[in-house]
């Protein structure tokens, strides 16, 4: 049975199969000895265990040795690694980390081998799927808000930061770290990790950005550009500002902006507060504290555009002393006992 720790690791990495059945060993399998505890496995992100690899694509797994002392440190022992099936391949071994690609839709293990031998130090069964479709959403959404679905537009001039995921029919998000981004005419992408761009539109219209896989079918997406903000407003999931709030006490208000109903993607807040309100400010969201009562002012800048929001404040509950309790009654005095009871005779 996995233990407390190995399943808490697991949590943001993937075990192989002796990680999850320490001193234990496959069956089919020789393994090592240097690695009783097994191995840990990390994708393409930091703090992911591998994901399904596109077919046609790549993706870059890390080889993590399980610590007590630490959550895990990546396994710096020579090896080779091996694919146990036709639809994964190889593509470069560079310990820590191995290459993979997906040559065909279904899976095989990763298997990780004392160098030049076949004892296992441990393996992992990774999923190969092709791509199905591909979306596109920008990077950093509004805090403490619903999601915009499609309803989200840039703003002309502004670097914003898209990603694109690659889906398979079944749904799965999928890794490739050979996709390319890029923007047609009117604009210009910078490539900043294997599926995100930062992009800039140099007017308002639509430029369109171009993902292209290892498996060569593009996919290309309309990106509507606005010429600049039209409103601000409270997030769907904000505190109403019309709402009174109590001196000494706090709220957090969070802003959409807006260019015309959409959502204008990457815009950059600042606050100010005039009246009786302390404010510090966290992305889109403005952290208040009322310090007396009144109507006091918020107001929310983004790319240009501000707008001011009237606050009440009102007094907060007036403290009283607490009235006395009545004090409490004495208690009986005990009955006097008997000639017999006082003497046991």
């Amino acid at each position: 049975m996995a233990s407390t720790f190995t399943l808490s690791l697991a949590a943001c990495v993937a075990p192989g199969d002796r990680a999850y059945e320490p001193h234990q060993c496959p069956v089919g399998e020789t393994c090592s000895d240097v690695t009783p505890d097994g191995l840990y496995f990390q994708g393409d992100d930091a703090i992911d265990p591998p994901g399904v690899t596109a077919v046609g694509g790549t993706q870059t797994i890390t080889v993590l040795l399980p610590t007590r002392d630490r959550f895990t440190a990546r396994f710096t022992a020579p090896f080779d690694a091996v694919s146990s099936g036709p639809a994964l391949v190889i593509a470069r071994t560079s310990p820590p980390s191995v290459t993979v690609a997906a040559a065909a839709a279904g899976g095989a293990y990763l298997r990780i081998l004392e160098r030049g031998t076949n004892l296992l130090y441990d393996r992992i069964l990774l999923e190969t799927q092709p791509i199905q479709r591909a979306t596109v959403r920008p990077d950093e959404l509004p805090l403490d808000d619903t999601d915009p679905g499609d309803a989200w537009v840039l703003l002309a001039g502004k670097r914003t930061s898209l990603r694109v995921n690659l889906l398979a029919a079944s749904g799965h998000w999928l890794a490739d770290e050979t996709l390319r981004l890029q923007m047609d005419a009117g604009g210009d992408a910078v490539q900043l990790s294997w599926n995100v761009a930062a992009v800039t539109a140099a007017a308002a219209g639509t430029v369109t950005l171009r993902a292209t896989p290892g498996d060569q079918v593009s996919h290309t997406f309309p990106v509507r550009v606005a010429s600049a903000l039209t409103d601000i407003v409270p997030t769907t999931l904000s505190p109403r500002p019309e709402t009174p709030i109590a001196v000494g006490a706090g709220a957090l208000y969070c802003f959409r902006p807006l260019a015309g109903s959409d959502l204008v993607a990457g815009a950059d807040f600042s606050f100010s507060a005039s009246g009786s309100l302390s404010v510090s400010g966290d992305r889109n969201c403005a952290s208040v504290t009322a310090t007396a009562p009144g109507i006091a002012m918020l107001t929310a800048s983004a790319e240009g555009f501000a707008k001011t929001f009237l606050i009440t404040v009102r007094a907060g509950a007036r403290r009283t002393a607490p009235a006395e309790l009545p004090a409490a009654p004495a208690s009986p005095s005990p009955p006097a006992p008997g000639e017999r009871a006082a003497t046991h005779d």
